[in-house]
């Protein structure tokens, strides 16, 4: 998925906001489904 490379991307940057942007993303998939 291209979400997961744009969060790779920014791992290398700030790996505390990945973290967070990944949970933001997992919250969402849960929530569409």
């Amino acid at each position: 998925m291209s979400c997961f490379r744009i969060v790779s991307r920014m791992t290398e940057g700030n790996v505390v906001e990945s973290r967070t942007i990944i949970n933001r993303h997992i919250k969402s998939a849960f929530a569409a489904e």
